[in-house]
């Protein structure tokens, strides 16, 4: 039984609870700090992980040796591309535009790893052109019934928000071109204990870079209340997009591993972020069928 597209799905599950209240903290919390300790709780339980599956310590620095170099870097393109600027953008984003919106645009990325794929030499159907049309119309329904239906304080112009999130829609398609290509054949544990080494790094020197000081860990009485959380989408969410991507078929993974805009909805009106609306929630479901379609019309 093939797991890697019930891993992709489960991923977005844990991202749709993570990137709830990812976005809470980023009002008090710079997001660099919020990705930094992502990457502080989760590398030890990775790097455990690996050595327990390796049969020790050395075994483990051998396979890390071993790698070609061309991994390191399709690792550090893909923390570069979520972890040090993507997240980011996207926590900037839902700071405008709130959660669901903003997810709604930036998960919209599976259509850019869908060209990417066409890009090198996959089919264009008529299925792919459909779905383009729904995903198009349900960002746009999102966008017009959000503003209505949303608790969320907003800071900013929501424009710029937009801008925000549909960058983050590019990295984070290359995010997961790079976890493709640099994960392929390995286990998930070694993967990320190398995504989180690069994160720690990168997340230190973006915040010195932007806002000139180095990246506090979220204090630990907000840990106390959601830790688990941190914990949850960091270690378990990242475990299961590696290994989810790596074992699925480009389109088939990009587009489960998306599917955060639908969960994230009963999320955020469980959380009280956000208002019950039917109308956002038929938009945000046309996005998703219109990502599902359209992959579903590329060739393999």
């Amino acid at each position: 039984m093939n797991l890697g597209p019930i891993a992709a799905f489960l991923s977005s599950c844990t991202w749709a609870v993570g990137s709830a209240t990812f976005s809470r903290l980023s009002r008090t919390y710079s997001p660099f700090s919020i990705n930094f300790t992502r990457a502080l709780i989760s590398l030890p339980c990775f790097l455990l992980v690996f050595v327990l599956i390796s049969g020790g310590v050395g075994p483990a620095i051998d396979s890390y040796r071993a790698l070609p170099v061309e991994r390191y870097g399709w690792f550090t393109l893909s923390i570069f591309c979520s972890y040090a600027l993507g997240d980011v953008f996207f926590l900037w984003s839902t700071q405008r535009l709130g959660i669901t919106t903003s997810l709604a645009i930036a998960s919209s990325y599976p259509i850019i790893t869908a060209l990417f794929h066409v890009i090198t030499g996959g089919t264009v159907g008529l299925l792919q052109c459909m779905g383009l049309a729904c995903a198009v119309g349900g960002v746009i329904g999102v966008i017009l019934t959000n503003h209505q239906n949303s608790q969320e304080k907003r800071f900013g112009r929501p424009a710029v928000g937009v801008l925000f999130a549909m960058m983050t829609a590019g990295f984070w398609a290359l995010n997961a071109w790079s976890v493709m290509r640099g994960g392929d054949g390995l286990d998930a544990a070694q993967a990320n204990s190398i995504r989180m080494t690069v994160a720690l790094v990168m997340s230190s020197f973006f915040s010195l870079l932007i806002e000139k000081r180095f990246p506090r860990p979220v204090p630990a009485s907000e840990l106390k209340k959601s830790g688990w959380i941190f914990w949850l989408e960091s270690f378990g969410g990242s475990y299961l997009y590696v290994y989810g991507l790596s074992h699925s078929s480009v389109v088939v993974g990009t587009t489960l591993s998306s599917l955060a805009p639908v969960v994230v909805v009963p999320v955020a009106v469980l959380m009280r972020i956000e208002k019950f609306s039917i109308k956002r929630t038929a938009a945000v479901a046309l996005t998703v069928l219109g990502i599902f379609l359209l992959n579903q019309g590329v060739g393999p």
